[in-house]
């Protein structure tokens, strides 16, 4: 069963990938919402605590790299939220 956990956990841990290479692509975040992206951390965040106290590697490692996808895309829709108000923020 732990095959079935793994599976689910590897597409659980690459399904922010396409909207990361958007985001970045488009140089755009707007579609993005602070209340996703926090609620998305907080879920993730509770869900890897309770895999890492269980002892369950099939439940932290996939919820530790998807809340490493979403603090990208946090960080890209920070950035070019401010950038597009700010030149200061332009490459």
């Amino acid at each position: 069963m732990d095959v079935v956990g793994y599976i689910g956990g590897g597409v659980l841990g690459i399904q922010l990938i396409p909207q990361i290479v958007k985001t970045y692509q488009q140089k755009s975040a707007k579609e993005l919402s602070y209340v996703f992206l926090s609620l998305n951390m907080i879920g993730l965040s509770l869900m890897t605590a309770y895999g890492v106290y269980d002892h369950n590697e099939p439940v932290y490692v996939p919820t530790s790299v998807s809340l490493c996808m979403t603090n990208v895309l946090l960080f890209q829709k920070y950035y070019y939220d401010n950038q597009a108000s700010d030149p200061a923020y332009s490459i």
